[in-house]
């Protein structure tokens, strides 16, 4: 399957490129290469608005009106966004706009942010529904058109086709590419200087033991060059065997992260509520969406719970110096909020309407306790 989809990939690339000279605007780069991307690559009907829809909705409360360039829809339900820009346009600075958009509607699941040749794909490893901060697929029609495409790309690209995808598991898929990269670089860092660690656990495996620092230094150099000479022989072994590509195998599964931090506490009388923690979610969520810089989004994960008997309070970094709000649940509201910053007290049978409180909170908390580290 991916030899097929490289040959697709790279003809379509060549196709865009040419394209890609007469579009001057926005709108030219959506209607000429990312709708026909869209449909040849990724297998959707353009034509259908129940399966892509333009200027799709993007709202988080009765205050924004957002709009996402487009949505991917299946059985119903948006599971991907996707933001366009001019061709040649920087894509790093518009990303806080797609983040926006991936926070605010809960099912998405992927973010694509596009000039119509290069393709950023995010999806919420890290935590769900929070995009992560860089793109777990990175795609140039530029490089592709001359045959550069890496394999573990054509992968996930595949698990991206209409058939395949699974909103579900795009983030899963996410960590385990990150870590296959992570893999592919400590190689790559060893192929080129073989770390200590490596010296002596080739050594060991030889016979050689009681290794020192001027021991490791001398076989160092053996050591590398029977390594790139090892690599170098499966390349030629491959080539020998077969011009086709055979598969790679898929990485093992990755048990998912909690979504929310464990708490240790003490009390076992004391028991978080569904309603604590729908106002924890709504809490990160809603960072997510008002935040835009980039430092203090990364921020973010950092805020936590705790829960008393009296209160549920939601902090950043710090327990006591870091209070953002405390939740109580009383009987004549559905939601009693207090946030100390600001001394106020906001009490309603909606969670909406906080944005100021809490950003407000949040960018104060920042400010003070980073500024504690200096």
């Amino acid at each position: 399957m991916t030899v097929e989809l490289k040959e697709k990939l790279v003809a379509f690339a060549k196709s865009a490129s040419e394209r890609a000279v007469a579009c001057n605007s926005e709108e030219a780069s959506k209607m000429f290469l990312v709708l026909p991307f869209v449909n040849s690559i990724l297998g959707y009907d353009t034509k259908n608005p129940f399966e892509v829809s333009p200027e799709h909705p993007a709202d988080f409360g009765e205050k924004w009106r957002n709009r996402v360039d487009y949505v991917i829809i299946k059985d119903g339900v948006p599971v991907a966004c996707i933001e366009c820009k001019k061709v040649g346009d920087e894509l790093k600075d518009e990303r806080g706009q797609l983040r926006g958009y991936f926070n605010a509607v809960r099912t998405i699941k992927l973010g694509v942010m596009t000039d119509g040749l290069r393709y950023l794909f995010f999806a919420d490893a890290e935590e769900p529904n929070m995009m992560d901060e860089h793109p777990y697929i990175t795609l140039d029609l530029n490089d592709v058109k001359n045959n550069k495409i890496e394999k573990s790309t054509l992968t996930e690209l595949l698990k991206l086709i209409k058939s395949n995808f699974d909103p579900e598991n795009i983030g899963s898929e996410a960590k385990k590419k990150a870590i296959f990269d992570g893999i592919i670089k400590q190689i790559t860092e060893i192929y080129n200087n073989p770390t200590d660690d490596f010296v002596r656990m080739m050594l060991s495996a030889t016979g050689l033991t009681h290794l020192r620092h001027k021991t490791l230094e001398q076989y160092r150099p053996l050591v590398g060059a029977a390594f790139k000479e090892f690599v170098d022989n499966q390349i030629l072994t491959r080539l020998d065997i077969s011009k086709k590509e055979a598969p790679r195998p898929e990485p093992e599964p990755v048990p998912e992260e909690p979504p929310m931090p464990i708490v240790d506490d003490k009390e076992s009388k004391i028991i978080t509520t569904e309603l604590e923690l729908e106002v924890y979610d709504y809490v990160k969520q809603r960072l997510g969406f008002l935040i835009r810089d980039e430092e203090a989004y990364k921020k973010i994960e950092e805020v936590m719970y705790r829960d008393f008997q009296t209160k549920f309070v939601i902090f950043f970094r710090k327990e006591r110096s870091g209070r953002l709000l405390d939740v109580y649940e009383r009987k004549e509201h559905k939601y009693t909020l207090y946030f100390p910053h600001s001394d106020e007290w906001v009490q309603s049978d909606v969670l909406d309407g906080i944005d100021e409180q809490l950003q407000g909170a949040f960018l104060a908390k920042i400010g003070e306790l980073d500024g504690d580290k200096t």
